[in-house]
Formats: C-alpha cells, structure tokens, sequence
C-alpha cells in the first residue's frame, strides 16, 4: 500500500470503555473489522500483536495494552498499528497527534481500519486527513482556551470567583465561587502590607517572612513562611478586590526547551475584573506595595540587569551536549559563556566549556550576515516564508481535504447500496449485513464530522499579514546590526532563530564552532 510495503510486525489495537455500549464498537466488533482490513492489505498480523483495553476510557493515554504497545514500538517491534477508528487510540485530539506525529514518527505507521487515515508514505490521503484533524487539535485547544477565559471573565463579573479549589490566603470559600473575607487571616495580610509600606521604603519579603515565623504565625499551607510566599501574596490583585485572567506576557529566553517553536507572547488575553470579591486593603495601599518592591527589585539586581543586557545570546545558546550556555565575567569585565553542564561536572563532552563571549557573538553575528547579510538573500527569505503562510495555499489544502472526503462518501453510499442488494438477494445473512451496515453508517458520521470540521476551519482561515510584517521587520533590522544596542540585537536573534548549538572538541585548540536553526527556513 504505496510506502508501507508489507509491514513485518502489524499490531492491532482495541479499546471499549462501559459508555460506549450503543456505538456499535464492541470489543468482538473491532477485533473482526481489523482482521478483516489486514487481510484486504495483504498483511499478516499474530495473536500475540494484539493489544486490548477493556473497560478504559480513551480521556488518558494511561492505559495498560496502550503502555505495552508504546514500548513494543519504541523498541522497534512494530510496524504498523491498525485501530477500528483514530478515536480508539484516544478522544483527544491532542493526545493522537502527540502519540502519532512524536512518538511513533519514523518507527511505525498508522492505519484506520473504517476511515480513510494513514500517517505513512505512499498514502497521501490517509496523511491529509490526519493532518487535518491534527490542525482541528491545534484549533480546539484554541478555542478551549478562549470559552475558559470568557467563562472565567463572566463568573467574575457575576460576583464569582473563578479560580481552583482553595481559595486565596485571607479568603474562604461560601458556596459554588463565592469568597467571604476570613478576618482571622485577613488581619495577617493587612498586617503583610502594612509592614511592607511602612515608611520610608517598606520592610522586604525576607524579613516580613522571617518576623511571622519569629511570631509562630502559621502559613497559607502550613509549615514556615518563605519570602516568595510573602512575595506572591503581595503582588495578588485580589486581595485590592480585582481579579485578572489570562496568559501574561512569556519572555522566549526563558524557555526550557528551545527545540519547541516558541509561543506567542500572549495566547490569551489578559482581563482585569475590579470588585470581583471583597477587598481585604485598600487599592492605594496594594499599589504602594506594588512600587516599593519595584525599587527594591531594581536597586538590588541592578548589576544582574545589565548581564542580562549584555547577554546576547542567553536562552538561545546552547552546547552540543544539551546544556545552555550561561554568561558571566571573569578577570574583571570580561564576558565569557560556560555550559552549565561542565560547569556542574554532569558529562559534558565538550571541552573547555568556556567561549570568549566576543569571540563566539562575533561568530553568531557572521552567520546572520551570510544568511540574511543582503537584499536579495532577504528577499529570498521572506518570499520563502510568504509561500509558507500563504492563505491561498491553506485554502487550496482545505479544499484538497473536502475533495478527498466527498469521494469518500460517495464510495461509502455506494457500499451501502451493494450492501442492501446482497442482503436481499441472500448472499449474505442478515445479521452480517447489519454488522457491515453499522460499521458504514459510523464511517459515514465520521466522514460528515470531518466534513463539517473543514469547512469550519476553511472559514477560519485568518489573514497571515500580521506574521509577514514581524518577519519583515526583524529581516530589515538586519541591515541595521552594527548600529543596534544589545537588547534589540536580542531581539532580532530571537526573531530569526530557533537554536544555537556551540561546541569544541576535546583537545582542540580551534575556535569555537556553531550550528543555527532558523526560524523559518533552513540554514544553506
């Protein structure tokens, strides 16, 4: 069947969970539909390579024949996986496609045994579809996300709280999200902040922590007070009787894994509700607070401020071994970057660990001019990343997808007419015939579900403009680099890079060599 070939090691997997009575997909059901798919490819599939989880719901990937058979693949004993239907692997979207495009990418195939799905080369369809319905996952997260918000926003309007189980340090919970203000707590809060307003600079969080443990004052969970705890509760809004939503703004550097495309700086935006609950102090004195430990944050950390500054290729750098590359100065004002794995002595194969800060920006900045150093190398650039984002091309794949899945149906009404004509003829009995019927009827309802959902998503097809100006701009800083101050230099690196990868050789007495991962095209 096109790349796939004849698969050496086909698994099936089955799944059927006690809500799922009347949907036709009974253990015995899906077991027969899969042998009979196998047999139709000309493929062989043993006893042992079935997988069965009955009685578990397809919420979780924490399932015990689904466990086994992860390991199966990653040890390299399967193939191919054939389900009844991609629901069977699981319900959520975003659990397939992580399963699927991640983990079995490059081991093993996968084939729906009742619907036109198949991740391996050689069957286009089958990959238009799942790739599809991996976009829906992208698009439901989406708009879970804005329904939670919009819901959160709405409670909070109607005087409830929206947040988890426990309610805030100085609150109480009364019925389903309504706070009441607990005066026992909330007089240490007010206490919190009078102390950390006092004049003329206010007490820090160290020693507010410190005093409310002198005074065996118990803490929000129990245990000591610690001067992050004092922090928080000080910078929370609530207690000045105002409630925020949403997704604050998250600096890429600060990323863990710079593999991962990075997120946008807000997915969802930030709401303010005033007068959600009762305020415990007034919102002049939370304010105070809120400037006090401003001015002590900056006049502590002036000096890690500017390294962050001069740090030009923190949280993109990183060494071969996977460690990130740290700055820090050395004999003086010297800059240099270390590996924090050599640094901690955790097998790092790469010696010496240590990169002339100068030398090794310098070296970055090169590669940048050789990639983008020039109006037509941009312009290359950016008619590359136009084609990527074009609308058009999105829609001509919607479109593509809506053919495919006519076709589909078409063929399945087609199924269904030989069937009834056999049924009545007496070719088959008629408890096959309503076997086949069901099975048809739910590859139908799928197809029309999935037919729904492109054209759904066809409509929602945005205007990429916004990404090909940030493109454009970042590109035109470019030509700017030598007159640009450190942060915007960040800046544009971030805007052109995924990575950098920094390593020497044991014993080399070389300079360092790099490997750039673009954003959006490939390094030539």
């Amino acid at each position: 069947m096109g790349g796939l070939g004849s698969p050496r090691a086909v698994a099936v997997y089955i799944r059927w969970s006690t809500d799922e009575q009347t949907e036709g997909t009974t253990l015995e059901i899906q077991r027969e539909r899969c042998s009979l798919y196998i047999r139709s490819q000309g493929w062989t599939a043993s006893e042992e390579l079935v997988f069965v989880d009955d009685g578990y719901s397809g919420g979780s990937l924490d399932r015990p024949a689904l466990a086994r058979l992860r390991e199966w693949i990653l040890a390299g004993r399967v193939d191919c996986v054939v389900a009844y239907s991609i629901d069977r692997l699981s319900r959520n979207l975003a659990d397939i496609t992580q399963l699927i495009q991640n983990e079995w990418a490059g081991r093993c195939a996968f084939r729906s045994a009742t619907q036109p799905i198949g991740t391996d080369e050689g069957n286009p369809t089958g990959q238009l579809v799942f790739n599809i319905l991996a976009s829906f996952a992208e698009f439901e997260r989406g708009l879970i996300r804005e329904r939670t918000h919009a819901g959160a926003v709405r409670r909070a309007k109607e005087g409830k709280f929206p947040g988890g189980r426990l309610a805030p340090f100085g609150y109480t919970r009364v019925g389903v999200g309504q706070l009441a203000v607990d005066e026992g707590k909330a007089a240490i809060v007010r206490q919190i902040f009078e102390w950390a307003t006092s004049a003329p600079y206010g007490q820090g969080p160290n020693v507010i922590a410190r005093t409310l443990n002198e005074r065996s004052v118990p803490a929000p969970e129990g245990g000591k007070w610690w001067s992050l705890t004092v922090r928080e509760l000080l910078r929370n809004p609530v207690y000045a009787g105002t409630v925020t939503f949403g997704r604050r703004k998250t600096n890429p550097a600060r990323q863990r894994d710079t593999s991962a495309p990075r997120r946008s700086k807000r997915e969802t935006p930030l709401a303010v509700v005033e007068g959600a609950v009762a305020a415990i102090v007034s919102r002049e004195v939370w304010a105070r607070a809120q400037e006090l430990e401003k001015e002590r944050t900056a006049k502590y950390t002036k000096k890690g401020v500017q390294t962050a500054n001069r740090s030009l290729l923190g949280g993109l750098a990183m060494c071969r071994c996977g460690g990130p590359l740290h700055m820090f100065y050395k004999e003086g004002k010297k800059r240099y970057y270390r590996c924090s794995r050599n640094a901690q002595g955790k097998g790092c194969d790469y010696e010496p660990g240590i990169y002339s800060a100068d030398d090794l920006e310098a070296l970055v900045a090169e590669e940048v001019m050789v990639q983008y150093g020039s109006p037509r190398l941009r312009a290359d650039a950016l008619a590359v990343v136009e084609e990527k984002l074009s609308a058009d091309s999105i829609r001509r794949d919607y479109q593509l997808a809506l053919t495919h899945v006519d076709e589909r149906v078409k063929g399945v009404e087609a199924d269904l007419v030989r069937l009834r004509r056999a049924a009545r003829s007496g070719e088959i009995q008629l408890s096959t015939y309503e076997d086949l019927k069901s099975d048809a009827d739910a590859e139908m309802t799928e197809l029309l579900t999935s037919r729904r959902g492109i054209e759904l998503a066809l409509s929602k097809v945005r205007d990429q403009s916004t990404t090909l100006e940030a493109w454009r701009n970042t590109l035109a800083q470019v030509d700017l680099w030598e007159s640009l101050d450190p942060v915007r230099r960040r800046e544009v690196l971030f805007g052109l890079l995924r990575r950098i990868q920094v390593y020497r050789r044991r014993g080399s007495q070389g300079p360092a060599s790099v490997e750039l991962v673009w954003e959006h095209i490939s390094s030539t």
